[in-house]
């Protein structure tokens, strides 16, 4: 299985992807697929491994910047916003921002802020709240990966960190009614009874993946 990463200012749908040019490789010539002229040369081993579903997308906040979503750093800021808090007396906290480990600030922030007999995170519903779907958003990258990703049998593997349900929301926006979404400790056991082959998996739990859609 082969993880790969796309720069978003190569995000164009999977059909724009041609060959632009003849370069030498191996002695022989070989046409360079590129999805913009001046852009990177897709290699052609990573193009089979695609359609063969042996590639599994990554994808960051970046890809949601374009529909005014925070990157990890501004959803961390945002959250201690919206609770009132502050990192000032908290030493921890204020090492893994410097070091951007938000996971660990978020995690710590959870900890401190949680309310004896309540269930609920404080955290967890500050981000749904901050990371709401927004109506009648145009979601283009997250369609562009989503067709990017797709093996030979029009299955797309993406994996992201993600809080927002974007991608499953481009997903259905869409038409495509067989992709799955699965979040957290849901991943399905690769090749188990719930592998269906296709599916967006987030680093997101269940309850917030829920609740932010």
């Amino acid at each position: 299985m082969i993880a790969t990463r796309i720069d978003a200012s190569y995000l164009q749908p999977a059909e724009n992807l041609r060959a632009t040019s003849h370069e030498q490789e191996g002695g022989k010539d070989r046409q360079a697929m590129r999805f913009l002229p001046d852009g990177a040369d897709i290699p052609d081993d990573l193009i089979r491994a695609v359609k063969a579903g042996g590639v599994v997308f990554l994808c960051g906040a970046g890809v949601s910047r374009r529909v005014d979503f925070p990157s990890f750093k501004g959803l961390t800021d945002q959250i201690y916003d919206r609770l009132g808090e502050t990192r000032t007396d908290e030493a921890p906290e204020q090492k893994a921002f410097g070091r951007g480990e938000y996971d660990r600030v978020l995690r710590s922030l959870e900890k401190r802020t949680h309310r004896p007999g309540n269930p609920l995170s404080r955290v967890r519903e500050a981000a749904a709240a901050l990371l709401a779907a927004k109506d009648g958003a145009k979601l283009p990258d997250h369609l562009a990966l989503l067709e990017l990703s797709r093996d030979a049998d029009g299955r797309p593997k993406l994996l992201t960190s993600n809080f927002d349900t974007n991608f499953e929301r481009a997903a259905d926006d869409a038409g495509m009614t067989d992709v799955r979404s699965h979040a957290g400790k849901a991943l399905p056991k690769p090749g188990g009874p719930l592998d269906h082959g296709s599916c967006i998996c987030t680093d997101a739990s269940p309850t917030l993946a829920r609740s932010a859609t």
